[in-house]
C-alpha cells in the first residue's frame, strides 16, 4: 500500500483512494515520537472534552438518574435485585461505548488525554451508581399517598 505521510500528522492513503475515487485523509498515531500524556495542543484539549461529556452521556443513556435508580432498589425483594443487575448491565454498555469515543480521540489527536478524561468520567459514575445501588435511601409508598408536607413531615426533617 502507498502511504504518503505529510508533516501535518496527515496520512494520504492513496490505495484506499483510488479504490474509493477520493483522497481519505487520516490522523497518523503521535507526531513520530509516540503517544504522549504532554500538555495537549487546543485541538487535543478540545476533543478531550467532548471524550468526557460522550462518555457522560452513553453512561446515562443506559442508566436512570441517580434518584430513579435509588428508587428501583429500595422497592426490596427480587424486584430490587433485578434492577441492581439491569443497572450493572447498563453501566457496563455505557461504558463500553465510552471507553470506545475515547480510544478514538485519542486515536484522531496521537494522545492519551481523551482516554484519560473518559475514564475518569467512568470511574466518578461506576462510584455514584455503585453507592446508589448499595444505599437505597428514602422511605416507600406512592406519591399520591404523601402527606401535604412530604414523606419527612412532621419528622423534624427541614
Amino acid at each position: 500500500m502507498d502511504c504518503t505521510v505529510c508533516s501535518s500528522r496527515l496520512v494520504n492513503l492513496t490505495a484506499l483512494a483510488a479504490a474509493g475515487g477520493a483522497g481519505l485523509y487520516l490522523y497518523r498515531y503521535g507526531s513520530g515520537h509516540g503517544w504522549s500524556l504532554a500538555k495537549p495542543d487546543p485541538e487535543t484539549m478540545g476533543i478531550t472534552a467532548l471524550v468526557a461529556g460522550d462518555f457522560a452521556a452513553f453512561f446515562s443513556a443506559y442508566n436512570p438518574s441517580i434518584m430513579t435508580a435509588g428508587a428501583f432498589r429500595r422497592k426490596g425483594g427480587q424486584e430490587a435485585e433485578n434492577s441492581k443487575r439491569d443497572l450493572y448491565r447498563g453501566a457496563f454498555v455505557g461504558t463500553v461505548l465510552g471507553t470506545a469515543v475515547a480510544a478514538g480521540g485519542s486515536m484522531v489527536t496521537g494522545s492519551w488525554w481523551p482516554v484519560v478524561a473518559g475514564l475518569a468520567v467512568g470511574v466518578v459514575q461506576w462510584a455514584i451508581l455503585i453507592y446508589t445501588v448499595k444505599n437505597p435511601w428514602g422511605e416507600t409508598g406512592s406519591i399520591a399517598s404523601q402527606p401535604p408536607g412530604g414523606m419527612s413531615a412532621g419528622k423534624g426533617y427541614s
